[in-house]
């Protein structure tokens, strides 16, 4: 369960679906349509066991008849066992899922199925919630888990909010909401209410989201904490410059100056460094950490993962000794020997800055003197672990940074203006990536780009959407791209892979093996999004990239193009892409501006094409709905401000719930 972040109760009954589906209605086999979606029911007329001559696969096959005509559901990867006891010549089954053409018959690959039954059923199953699955656990699992959950305990939910002032906005309580969600009523809302996630129970959970988000922050706002006064060296940009080797951009430069009065004040900065893939925000944190070291203080940085931990190490491994900076690179892994000296060397203030993923919030690591944290990518990290980190010093400066761009209005919701750094501009050796639509007719071109760039000494990159590629889905996946691809260019090039299958340890040696040019052309997933720096690596290929969002698209673009060689990004469209899908992908070709991307992709994308609520950990809310519902937001903190007002240290009985989501007294 804790791979799912599923550790108590509490965190069965909040984890969300991510989609609905219907199964409300059964539709006739003859009137099924070629790629929707459709509940059938039908008698089992017979099963085979085959091997489809085209692949070599082995499949499990059952042809149902509905009195309308037949249709053949179809496993590829199956439990043989299970699938028995599903069936029984003559008895009834009901199966969900896409419909299309088969081997003769229409067909249903990988079905959800029911059964079996004595009589054809009469009724559907309703609306039905999707839970994503996590590695081995799968959705349907934690269905049963939390069906269990409200069984056993659905009566003890207690709400955080006091009720004057649910009434006031209209809103659900909290037990209500989480069996609304998890418990569709078909009768009361529509499919349409449950695929949109408008229901007044979503409502309410997405206000909670912004609520966990807004509170903290207007306690923070109220209570004007006292923080290291740190003073800058007057010639800081020189020196920064000097062990840099290339001058700031004024962007560049102006934030560090916000930093650096910002820590002179004596109050605690809570600084957002917003700017898009490769304009230079770790320069402005290495300008922050060198201020505080020089004042006798430690600064930490936290990234999301071991890759991008291990590169910021090196980069300030590489800056001259002069600065002072004794960088250590805590992972929280290694021998227990290994990892006592390192926490000896941060407990007694031997490493100045010290840098990791969520390790560093380990109850076994002191820091002497934490003066500054940076937070790389902080929305990949709940408040529980960025308030963990806070408290290790006496109210640390924090800057956050992050690549994902957040429109003015929503950043002014979340921040004062005086605490918004933009670096819009790139450093003048960067070059824009070219992004090329590559159809199937210039397949062959692509190949040959990549081909000489590898000829030429430079790297290439891969992205699929999945790891491994099934009949049932006309994707390319990784490891067969990866094994195609090494009969396309045999020695001496050397063809890697990466995926999330992989462990930790196992991506980490991937990437290192990347970085030094052992593996020449990687091919992985999304996992190649974030963390990625390799100054030789110019042409990308992304297939099926009408899978992914604008946003990611233009994140997985920037680990090309980061030197001052010409770069490109192909993105492979196949034949008979929608014209709305190419449209999206035109947009992304013509614009180069993460946040002019962030706001088209907002644009092309539906309701029902979000990746649903996700509430694991106070203050965990996607951006899009930020985006999406700007009066819900704005109502969430104007309570949250109304309530900090009334009572700063949440004392009341009332406010007793609300004192850990605001991180403050009491907690």
């Amino acid at each position: 369960m804790a791979q799912c972040g599923i550790t108590t109760i509490l965190d069965i009954m909040l984890y969300l679906p991510f989609k609905y589906r219907d199964k409300s209605r059964f539709i006739s086999i003859k009137d099924t349509v070629s790629g929707a979606e459709a509940l059938l029911r039908g008698k089992i007329v017979s099963w085979a066991e085959e091997i489809r001559r085209a692949s070599g696969k082995r499949l499990f096959k059952v042809t149902i008849d509905d009195g309308t005509g037949e249709v053949d559901l179809v496993w590829f990867n199956y439990k043989r066992a299970y699938l028995l006891g599903l069936i029984r010549k003559g008895l009834f089954i009901m199966a969900f899922g896409k419909v299309q053409p088969g081997m003769g018959l229409m067909e249903m690959i990988h079905p959800d199925v029911s059964g079996p039954m004595e009589a054809m059923p009469e009724r559907g199953e309703g609306i039905v919630p999707v839970y994503r699955s996590t590695g081995v656990i799968t959705g349907r699992l934690i269905g049963s888990w939390i069906k269990e959950a409200f069984a056993r305990w659905g009566t003890t939910i207690t709400d955080f909010l006091p009720e004057r002032f649910l009434l006031r906005l209209g809103l659900p309580g909290l037990s209500d909401s989480l069996k609304g969600v998890h418990f569709p009523d078909g009768r009361r809302y529509s499919f349409d209410d449950f695929r949109k996630f408008s229901t007044p129970f979503h409502r309410r959970l997405m206000f909670d989201g912004f609520f966990s988000v807004m509170l903290p922050i207007s306690a923070a706002k109220n209570i004007s904490l006292a923080a290291p006064m740190m003073e800058a060296p007057k010639d800081l940009k020189e020196r920064l410059e000097s062990a840099l080797g290339f001058s700031l951009t004024a962007d560049q430069a102006r934030s560090l100056e916000a930093v650096s009065a910002d820590v002179r004040s004596g109050h605690a900065m809570r600084r957002l460094l917003e700017g898009d893939v490769g304009c230079g925000k770790t320069a402005v944190a290495a300008g922050a950490a060198l201020i505080a070291i020089m004042n006798g203080w430690q600064a930490a940085i936290m990234v999301p993962t071991q890759i991008l931990a291990r590169q910021h190490h090196e980069f300030f491994l590489s800056l001259s000794p002069i600065l002072g900076f004794r960088p250590c690179l805590f992972l929280g892994r290694g021998g227990a020997s290994e990892r006592r000296e390192l926490e000896r060397s941060i407990e007694c203030g031997e490493s100045n800055l010290i840098i990791g993923t969520h390790s560093l919030i380990n109850e076994g690591l002191i820091f002497r003197r934490l003066g500054l944290i940076v937070f790389d990518e902080q929305h990949r990290f709940g408040v529980g672990q960025r308030l963990a980190l806070s408290s290790k010093g006496e109210n640390p400066h924090i800057l956050i940074m992050t690549a994902t761009p957040i429109p003015r209005s929503l950043a002014l919701t979340l921040y004062a203006e005086e605490d918004i750094s933009v670096i819009r501009e790139l450093p003048a050796e960067r070059k824009k990536v070219i992004t090329l639509l590559a159809g199937p007719d210039r397949k062959q071109e692509v190949f040959v780009s990549l081909k000489k760039a590898l000829e030429r000494g430079e790297r290439g990159m891969v992205i699929c959407p999945v790891i491994e590629e099934t009949e049932e889905q006309d994707l390319k996946g990784v490891i067969e791209m990866a094994e195609r691809l090494e009969r396309l260019f045999p020695a001496p090039v050397r063809v890697g892979f990466i995926h999330g299958r992989l462990s930790a340890k196992e991506k980490d040696e991937v990437m290192e093996r990347f970085r030094r040019g052992d593996i020449h052309l990687l091919v992985g997933t999304t996992v190649l999004e974030v963390g990625i720096h390799v100054p030789e690596a110019t042409v990308m290929i992304v297939e099926h990239p009408e899978r992914f969002g604008l946003a990611q698209l233009h994140q997985l673009r920037g680990r090309v193009g980061r030197s001052g060689m010409k770069s490109v990004c192909y993105l492979m469209v196949k034949e008979g892409l929608g014209e709305t899908a190419l449209m999206r992908l035109k947009a992304l070709a013509e614009c180069t501006d993460g946040f002019e991307i962030s706001l088209k992709d907002l644009e092309f994308r539906g309701h029902g094409e979000l990746a649903g609520l996700r509430q694991s950990g106070a203050g965990d809310i996607a951006l899009e709905y930020m985006l999406r519902e700007p009066l819900l937001l704005k109502t969430a903190k104007a309570l949250a401000r109304e309530i900090i007002t009334d009572d700063p240290l949440l004392e009341r009985g009332e406010h007793i719930f609300l004192r850990e989501i605001a991180g403050g007294p009491g907690k």
